[in-house]
Parts: C-alpha cells; sequence; structure tokens
C-alpha cells in the first residue's frame, strides 16, 4: 500500500455566500428545519477501502433552486438505494434533494464492482454537474474510462435532467491516484489531489517519488469542458518531494492562476525550494500553500510556495483567497512550536484557522480551536465566510472541553458548528450536533436568503441526540441549522442591477452610499471578480458600469458594500 500524506480528504470551497435576504424567508424555511438521513442498510456517504482507506472529502451544494446537491458512496442496495442499486463493492452516489418536500429529486450511482466515490462536485449554470473522484474499477460505468492501474483519478460530466454522462474519463498511471477537489477557470475544469504514479498520464509529469516508491506529489490536472474525453489533458503537474506530499482544496482567481493548499512531508524537492519550508522531519506534514500560473514555462509556473506549521502534523484543508495579497486558510493543527506556538493548541488535533498576507508570508490570522479531544479529525474541516465578515466553520469533534465545554457533544465524534469573528477573535456560536454515535465529514453551506446553515455528514447514530432513526450502518445526514447570528439581514433596496440577464456590459446602481468597491461570487461561494477597494478600476459615484463578457453563463451573486443582489450570465 502506497505511503500517502493522508487517508482522508476535505473540501473545496469556501467562499462568502451572498445571495439574499433573511426578511425574504419563504414558507418552508419557516418551519422548525430540516432533519433527515438518507441511505440503505450498509455504509453510505463514507467506506473504508482495503486498498486507499478513506477519501474523507464531501461536498454539499446549494443550487439556485434551492434544492441541495451532496455527493459521496454508499453500499447500499436497499432504502433509499433501491432503485439505483449498486453495481458491487462501493459505488459513488450522486443525489439532489428537495428541502421543501424532503424528497430526492436526482439519485443515481455510479461505478463498477470495485471501489468508486466521488469526493467533490461542481454546479454549472446550465443545470449539468461536474462530480471527481477516485475509482478502482474497469467495469460498469469505467468500462470504456477503463482503469490505468491501483486507483485512478475520475472526473464526470453529468446531465441530471436527461440522466446523461457527458463526460467519463479515469486519469492517472499504475500508483494511487486521487482526485479530492474540483473547480472551473474560464473552460477549464482543474482537479487536484495526490499521486503515486510516475508513469501513465503522468510520465513526465514532474513526479518526485519514483525512485524512491515511498510518497505521493501534489497533483494538479486541467482539461478543456468543451471537448470530449479523447483530447490532451490541457495541464498535468506533480509538485512535493519524495515523501507524501497532496493537495486538498485550491482557489482559481480571475486572472487564470490557482491557489492550491494541502499538506506536505517532504524536506525536499519543490518543498526545500519553498520561502518557508517544512517546520518539521521528513515524514511529519506541514500545511503547504501554493499559488500557481499553469500558462507560463514550468520553472516561472510557481509564484508561490510556503510551509506552516510545527515539529507535528499540520494541514489546510480550505482556502478562501479575498484577494491575491489576503489569504484565508483552515485545516487542522497539532504542533504547540513553530507557527503554532501562539496559536492556542487545546492538546492533540484542533480547527487551525489563518490568514497569510502574501506579500510577506506572515500570518496575520492564528489561531487553534478545539479541547483536549481531537478536533478535526479526518482533514474535513471546511468554512465559510458569512455577509458580516464572520466566519462559520463546520469540523467533528470529540472534545467535551476548551472551547466546547458548552457546545454539548453527544457521544463520540460530533459534527461542531462554530462562528467566530476575526476583528474581535470571539466564537459567536458554537455547538455540537449528533447522537451516540460517530458524526463524521462534515461539509457546510451557507443559504442567507433563508437564514440557515446546511450541514451534511456521515452518522452511526440512530434515533438518538439530533439524529433521526437510522437506516443501518453509516448514513448520510442532512440537516440545517436555523441560526440568526452571523447572517446579517441587509437592505437592498436601494441596490439596483441591469440589464438581467445580461451579456457584456452591467450596470450597477447603489444610491444613498455609492459605489466603492464591488465583489462577485458564482454558486459555489468562489470570488471571480473584485473591482475597487485600491484596485484598477476604481469605482466611484452611485452608478458605475462593469464588464462581465469574460464570466462564464450562470448565476451570480454581486455584493456593494453591505447590499446585496443576483444577476445571470447569458
Amino acid at each position: 500500500m502506497t505511503k500517502r500524506i493522508f487517508n482522508l480528504r476535505n473540501v473545496i470551497a469556501a467562499a462568502i455566500c451572498l445571495a439574499g435576504l433573511t426578511a425574504s424567508v419563504s414558507a418552508w424555511a419557516q418551519s422548525s428545519g430540516f432533519n433527515k438521513l438518507f441511505g440503505g442498510s450498509q455504509d453510505d456517504y463514507v467506506n473504508d477501502n482495503a486498498s486507499f482507506g478513506h477519501l474523507d472529502y464531501r461536498n454539499i451544494k446549494l443550487a439556485a433552486d434551492g434544492t441541495i446537491w451532496v455527493c459521496g458512496s454508499t453500499e447500499s442496495n436497499d432504502g433509499d438505494l433501491a432503485v439505483p442499486g449498486n453495481k458491487g463493492d462501493v459505488d459513488a452516489w450522486l443525489l439532489n434533494i428537495d428541502p421543501a418536500t424532503g424528497q430526492i429529486k436526482y439519485n443515481r450511482t455510479f461505478g463498477g464492482t470495485r471501489f468508486d466515490e466521488f469526493c467533490s462536485l461542481l454546479l454549472m449554470g446550465d443545470g449539468t454537474v461536474w462530480v471527481c473522484g477516485s475509482t478502482t474499477s474497469a467495469d460498469g460505468d469505467l468500462t470504456v474510462a477503463g482503469n490505468k492501474g491501483n486507483a485512478d483519478g475520475w472526473v464526470m460530466h453529468i446531465n441530471p435532467v436527461t440522466d446523461q454522462v457527458l463526460y467519463n474519463r479515469t486519469i492517472g498511471g499504475s500508483g494511487e491516484d486521487l482526485f479530492y477537489n474540483i473547480a472551473i477557470s474560464n473552460n477549464t475544469i482543474y482537479l487536484c489531489g495526490e499521486s503515486a504514479s510516475a508513469f501513465g498520464d503522468n510520465t513526465d509529469n514532474g513526479f518526485h517519488s519514483s525512485t524512491s516508491g515511498s510518497g505521493t506529489d501534489a497533483w494538479l490536472v486541467g482539461i478543456n469542458s468543451t471537448q470530449n474525453e479523447s483530447a490532451a489533458l490541457t495541464y498535468n503537474r506533480c509538485f512535493g518531494g519524495v515523501q507524501a506530499d497532496g493537495f486538498f482544496t485550491m482557489q482559481p482567481m480571475i486572472d487564470g492562476t490557482l491557489w492550491c493548499a494541502g499538506g506536505a512531508r517532504s524536506t525536499d524537492g519543490d518543498i526545500a525550494a519553498a520561502t518557508i519550508g517544512n517546520h518539521g522531519a521528513a515524514g511529519k506534514a506541514d500545511a503547504w500553500l501554493m499559488h500557481i500560473d499553469p500558462t507560463q514555462a514550468s520553472a516561472a509556473q510557481i509564484l508561490y510556495n510556503c510551509c506552516y506549521g510545527g515539529t507535528s502534523d499540520e494541514s489546510f484543508t480550505d482556502v478562501n483567497v479575498l484577494n491575491n495579497n489576503t489569504i484565508w486558510l483552515c485545516g487542522s493543527a497539532a504542533s504547540n512550536d513553530g507557527n503554532l506556538a501562539t496559536a492556542g493548541n487545546h492538546g492533540n488535533t484542533d480547527v487551525w484557522l489563518a490568514c497569510v498576507d502574501s506579500t510577506t508570508s506572515t500570518l496575520t490570522y492564528n489561531r487553534c480551536f478545539g479541547g483536549s479531544g481531537v478536533d478535526a479529525r479526518y482533514y474535513s474541516t471546511h468554512m465559510q465566510f458569512a455577509a458580516d465578515g464572520t466566519i462559520w466553520i463546520a469540523a467533528q469533534s470529540a472534545s467535551t472541553d476548551g472551547d466546547l465545554a458548552t457546545a454539548g457533544n453527544h457521544g463520540g465524534n460530533d459534527v461542531w458548528l462554530f462562528n467566530v469573528d476575526p476583528v474581535t477573535n470571539q466564537i459567536k456560536y458554537s455547538k455540537c450536533y449528533g447522537g451516540s454515535g460517530d458524526e463524521i465529514m462534515p461539509s457546510l453551506a451557507l443559504d442567507p436568503a433563508h437564514g440557515y446553515i446546511w450541514i451534511v455528514a456521515g452518522t452511526t447514530s440512530s434515533a438518538s441526540g439530533n439524529v433521526p432513526a437510522s437506516h443501518g450502518g453509516v448514513d448520510l445526514w442532512l440537516f440545517n441549522s436555523d441560526i440568526a447570528t452571523g447572517i446579517s439581514d441587509v437592505e437592498i433596496q436601494t441596490l439596483q442591477i441591469y440589464p438581467n440577464p445580461v451579456k457584456d456590459e452591467l450596470t450597477i446602481e447603489n444610491y444613498g452610499t455609492g459605489i466603492d468597491n464591488l465583489t462577485i461570487t458564482d454558486l459555489s461561494g468562489r470570488i471571480v471578480m473584485v473591482v475597487g477597494a485600491g484596485l484598477k478600476p476604481a469605482l466611484t459615484g452611485e452608478t458605475t458600469t462593469i464588464n462581465v463578457s469574460s464570466l462564464p453563463s450562470g448565476v451570480y451573486f454581486i455584493k456593494v458594500g453591505n447590499n446585496t443582489g443576483k444577476f445571470v450570465k447569458n
């Protein structure tokens, strides 16, 4: 079995959710909330595999129609999986849930007779869905795509309306190759993860561990979303050293570059060349942050390369780039020295929230959250920025003391949801959700239009604590938390956006307070455009026009000061 940095993986996405008003709560959102399990009698949402273990990253995405998309894996062929069935062993699972009715709108398994799993998903403006993960199958849905040996990185493009697979491809070589996160920049679909292959698709892509055979490299792949599966990869490169290194999350920027974050156990190769190298001995993981320009020649692609941590193990599992100088990251930290000397580790592994000034490589915010137990287990910590600038974080925790003394752990590992104000450094909300069993791999999505935070997790609990009756094994648990703090009421009557839909030029009017900066995000919360606030072009007055022709078709959210709105790009 290949030695990897982590058998368990977090997701991407983390950014500011800006859409809608708490005042415009719909009828279903005024109910007591949503709390339901999905699955069958076997393990769903998370599964062991003898070959390469868990990939502990899962996505939850809020669609424009208010439905919830979740991806993962399942062993079941009964219960909610009776119709899609199981093709053998563990299948990848994609489902779409309507919170208004509690019904599943789309429910399908993909894979073959071996281990198949989706880790991350991407909602497109045309209603289609891109998903990525890993597979060891070569039959079933992988008959044509094939298997290049062991575990391959796997990417699919699915039309849920017609139930057609538009793109289906495995990428990798003879080793273990794993995709954890998916994102889009213009027409390029990017996939990041880790690879143990030096051959196959990874021939001559810079793999560092081929001589020792004991490690993985961080892996970044690009495909052209407008081409078919047989087209050449638009980008494929490995980063790292001879130990185990991986990219767990990424954020594309509007200039075509990408910020990638994860963990590095190496002290040589790209880690030796880092501005700040690994703080521990080889084999100990530092959190790792890179800025990459895929359009440049190989030697000029790495724009930023730094490690952060101490002598124990750290990783970054979520990233939110506010601009190229301000990068927020969250993950896990077990050290109390190095960069963690003043962060306040509570013992064992804590949730770590940090902000990096990339111009100086310094940490402008640096704090650990948790108790004496393990509070960021399985590297599945996610964050989202609220409209008021506070940060919501979902992690799994077994602690009952420290920052969780009043959070109310129900037993074992619970989902820990908390909100922190980075300006005051105060925890504004802290609560555990779960039952007597284990709640694992939480992911969150903000829904400020309804005043909710949506949480998805795996659970072994049954009819205890907050958890409904189980279907058996590990179930997928979806619930929302009706929380006012951190999701501010905003007034947007003064904000006018037109034409809407728009093709090229978008006019913004903000009477009374004027316009000095604006931010545009896509449906996943990723920032796609920032104008003003010292950037060029600068904004002045109460009316301005910006060119959005470079944005792909889809739904976008715009924030001007404290006001928010939504527009459709044709």
